[in-house]
């Protein structure tokens, strides 16, 4: 079972992947201070805010999307919207509230899915209507969309196509020279999920990608 720490990990790297359209490598520093981020305190929500604006800030002075920046560009970014969730928590108003956009956005996309859902990944078909029954709630809860954004990576990686994996491997160790290891699975990880979800059209169910 995927641990707390690793899932804060994990999806940090996962959206920043997302922005770079591609996988990476973090460096020493930069796992160094997604740790430090998880040890303060910082929230998963508050960091990807401050890694979104931070992208958004440095694609306004640069033109080539392979030279975005690092996660240390982001820390700033990070702090400043750390510093107004706990402003907002002594407010009494530190819980999230997803925008009417955002939810429609992941209905749209969610139902789409569910209706034109292809036979390959039928195993996705209950999770994703759980997906659509949380978002029919009035009292949404995101943290469930979160979870269940991690379980939907998960299933995609327990029942990829053994064809499929052994080419993500041979693809993991070709580019990054990696044989095994924690990096070797990260990045396996990740590119197997990528390619799933963009050939079969899996949306994503969390706000963060909306």
């Amino acid at each position: 079972m995927t641990s707390k720490k690793s899932q804060y990990f994990q999806t940090i790297a996962r959206y920043y992947m997302e922005l770079r359209g591609a996988p990476f490598f973090l460096s020493p520093k930069e796992m160094d201070l997604v740790d430090r981020w998880e040890r303060k305190g910082i929230p998963l929500r508050v960091a990807i805010e401050g890694i979104k604006n931070a992208f958004d800030v440095r694609q306004k002075v640069s033109r080539s999307k392979k030279s975005i920046f690092s996660l240390s560009f982001s820390h700033p970014h990070v702090m400043k919207s750390f510093a107004l969730y706990q402003e907002r928590k002594v407010g009494g108003r530190s819980k999230p509230v997803m925008a009417e956009t955002q939810r429609s956005k992941i209905m749209e996309a969610v139902k789409g899915f569910l209706n034109a859902l292809p036979i390959q990944v039928a195993y996705l078909k209950q999770v994703y209507i759980q997906v659509r029954n949380i978002l029919s709630k009035e009292d949404l809860d995101e943290k469930e969309l979160e979870e269940l954004e991690e379980r939907i990576e998960g299933l995609i990686v327990q029942n990829a196509d053994e064809e499929v994996m052994k080419c993500m491997k041979k693809e993991v160790k070709v580019e990054y020279e990696l044989e095994s290891g924690d990096e070797f699975n990260r990045i396996l990880r990740i590119k197997l999920v990528k390619h799933t979800r963009e050939k079969y059209k899996i949306p994503y169910v969390s706000s963060f990608y909306y």
